[in-house]
């Protein structure tokens, strides 16, 4: 199955207008339900009709941070947002998602930025790392 990553419709101008800045502190949570809805502005709106993973196996809800977060002139005309890889200890028992979430935990109400949908349920057994691997050429790529 295809991994899609879908935006919400506020990010781009987030973006450009500055107020997602590299300094800010940005988390990824998993799920293993979700209903994307592109005008969602807020993380607690985003999560209406989501299910996000609960406290156990090696994976703390609201707790993970992505590190590594720039934003970088690529060409004249291309940006490309990007990121460290995602990972989490698996412990205790199979960790496993079917999407997940990324957001801006430093502005007020979490604005979302944007959704991925593995196209499966992905599992990792204990011992072992779940991982969410960024693509190589970025995680969003702007282009003018």
């Amino acid at each position: 199955m295809a991994v899609t990553i879908s935006i919400y419709d506020h990010t781009l101008p987030k973006i450009a207008g500055g107020i997602f800045l590299p300094s800010h502190t940005y988390k990824v949570n998993l799920y293993s339900a979700f209903t994307f809805s592109a005008a969602s502005t807020t993380k607690a709106a985003a999560e209406t009709g989501a299910t996000q993973l609960a406290t156990q196996y090696g994976y703390t809800q609201d707790d993970k941070i992505i590190t590594g977060w720039a934003v970088t002139q690529v060409t004249t005309n291309d940006a490309m947002l990007d990121a460290d890889n995602v990972i989490w200890t698996v412990s205790t028992a199979t960790l496993s998602a079917s999407h997940a979430m990324v957001y801006n935990d430093t502005v007020v109400d979490d604005p979302p930025l944007f959704y991925v949908n593995f196209g499966e349920v992905v599992s990792a057994p204990v011992g072992d790392e779940y991982r969410i691997v960024w693509d190589a050429s970025g995680i969003l790529r702007i282009t003018i």
